[in-house]
């Protein structure tokens, strides 16, 4: 795990104190706001830099904004003419004189609030960078726990594995989906358990070296045991998520605890190949996490593409509309409706603003097919290849999404804001974080992109119903090892940004089951329709797109089909 993972994500760089200005100069997604008077503009075209889009940091710049407009209505008190004049025909010089006294009161009442706004604003930043660090220190001693216990447990199945000496390769690879099934529910639940029992995986974690000492020393008949008590595992737990699904979405923690067995997905991984733990974890120090977990995903990726003679994912059909004008869309809600009714995959809104520039908005869809599809192209091991997008941004649907813009006439000059759901999210980070296209927005809806580096001015808004599951497919967002410095500064991303965190929405109820029933796009819809206005970050991404696409007309709608060549 990395040392600078982000705990609680709360507040901003020491020494940044000043680094929010009045009146509320907001520039980017997630509560982002501009630095403070003469820091330079930061970020591609000119566009300044959204380096802070925490709670404490909206929190903090709010108050700012606060002071700025009591400190503007006092200046306005002092332009007042004066009050005080002598006493004439038809003048009250005294109430007058009382009026002015009232006026300088008030001013002064307004400067001593604006002084207190100053002061709670950065004991706000203050308090909130202890608790980032306190959370961090919390989180990564929860993060090494529940590593160490993943490597235990791969350790152990890979002893299980290797007593079954006498069988022959092709049968130990059928052993693979029992392992995943016993990790999809084990290790979930094993990185919940360190959140709330540590002292539990801690005895399980010394105790793991001796069973699978005992394990691997295994005859015939003990294979045949073992086998025996797996298949009544697997028996009992057939309808887990039948029985016990629904109750664990709606556990508080239970999402968070399954990223942790994201992130311990390595770990279990090299204890099933019997790579020793510090072994990995000088390897997570040095690539970094994130990037380890990616050129897994990457390496995956390649292997089935060979293994079943498939290629890439590309644009195969391309229809263009101008029949009907489409509508610029500004709400994460309108999104979601375009996104539930668009024919195909991907589809492009190209507009006009009022100077004669074009802006392009784009809707991506999600997996539309969990295995190798030949109709939609955004199947399952697109996702796969997504998850290659912390080392590679011209990987699966990203790439071929990236390529249908092209398609569609979307240039190098040319504002694109782009909505994706699920995968069509992770996608559409993909194309932002390579930095080919002018992205100006990200709107994410249930996807897994925390922890993915864009360029810098691009205003990210991700949104995920609380217990949907699929966000936390990326684990939590840790700082870049080596190998993400890299990869960012060959993409001329800014490699420590921080991420926007995910803005969490109250699940709708009573759409959907199962254990994605929290992830249902019907789901979604009802619960960004239902939003709560105030919501801040929400309000504030809003708004600045209306501002950028005030007096804005539609012009034409391009509809593109995905397809996987070789299927």
């Amino acid at each position: 795990m990395s040392a600078g993972s982000g705990g609680g994500s709360f507040g901003a760089p020491v020494g940044s104190l000043g680094g929010f200005t009045g009146g509320g100069s907001f520039t980017g997604g997630g509560g982002s706001f501009a630095p403070g008077p003469g820091a330079a503009p930061q970020g591609k075209r000119g566009v300044t830099v959204a380096w802070d889009p925490t709670a404490t940091g909206a929190v903090t710049a709010q108050l700012r904004e606060a002071r700025q407009r009591v400190l503007d209505a006092a200046r306005a008190l002092r332009t007042a003419p004066d009050l005080r004049v002598p006493a004439g025909a038809g003048i009250d010089a005294a109430r007058l004189a009382t009026c002015a006294d009232e006026l300088a009161a008030r001013t002064a009442a307004l400067a001593r609030l604006a002084d207190e706004l100053e002061r709670l604003a950065d004991t706000t930043l203050l308090a909130g960078r202890a608790y980032e660090h306190a959370s961090q220190a919390v989180r990564g001693a929860i993060e090494e726990l529940a590593g160490h216990a993943a490597w235990a447990g791969g350790r152990l199945l890979g002893a299980g594995a290797a007593a079954l000496g006498g069988i022959a390769a092709t049968s130990l690879l059928g052993l693979a989906p029992v392992a995943l099934a016993v990790g999809l529910a084990a290790v979930p639940l094993a990185a919940w358990l360190a959140t709330s029992r540590p002292d539990l995986l801690a005895r399980a974690v010394a105790a793991a070296p001796g069973l699978a000492a005992t394990a691997s020393r295994g005859t015939g008949g003990a294979a045949d045991a073992a086998m025996t008590r797996v298949d009544a595992f697997l028996q009992q737990t057939s309808g887990f998520w039948d029985r016990a699904g629904e109750a664990l979405l709606a556990t508080p923690g239970f999402a968070a605890a399954l990223r942790l067995g994201v992130e311990s997905a390595d770990e279990m991984a090299a204890g099933f190949l019997g790579v020793p733990l510090p072994v990995v974890e000088a390897l997570e120090r040095g690539i970094g996490e994130d990037e380890l977990l990616a050129l897994l995903a990457g390496g995956a990726a390649i292997g089935v593409r060979a293994g079943a003679g498939v290629g890439q994912v590309r644009p195969a059909v391309l229809v263009r509309d101008t029949t009907a004008a489409p509508t610029p869309v500004t709400a994460p809600a309108e999104a979601m409706r375009v996104l539930r009714g668009q024919p195909d995959q991907v589809v492009v809104h190209e507009l006009r603003q009022p100077d004669g520039s074009r802006r392009f908005q784009v809707f991506v869809d999600g997996t539309q097919d969990f295995g190798l599809s030949r109709e939609t192209g955004l199947d399952g091991l697109a996702n796969v290849e997504n998850g290659a997008a912390a080392v590679s941004a011209h990987e699966g649907s990203a790439a071929a999404l990236a390529e249908a813009l092209r398609s569609a006439g979307v240039g190098p000059g040319d504002a694109v804001d782009l909505f994706g759901y699920s995968q069509g999210g992770h996608a559409a980070m993909g194309v932002a974080a390579s930095g080919d296209f002018d992205v100006r927005s990200v709107t994410t809806i249930g996807s897994p992109v925390d922890g993915l580096d864009v360029p810098q001015g691009v205003a990210v808004l991700p949104l995920a119903q609380a217990g949907d599951l699929v966000p936390a497919a990326m684990g939590s967002p840790d700082e870049p090892g080596r190998l993400g410095e890299l990869v960012a500064a060959a993409r001329g991303v800014e490699a420590h940004a921080p991420a926007a965190p995910t803005v969490e929405l109250a699940p709708a109820h009573g759409v959907g089951s199962g254990a994605f029933a929290r992830h249902d796009p019907e789901g979604y819809l009802v619960a960004l329709e239902g939003a709560p206005a105030e919501s801040t970050r929400m309000e504030r991404f809003v708004d600045r797109l209306e501002r950028q696409l005030d007096g804005a007309e539609g012009v034409a709608t391009t509809s593109v089909r995905l397809r996987r060549e070789g299927v």
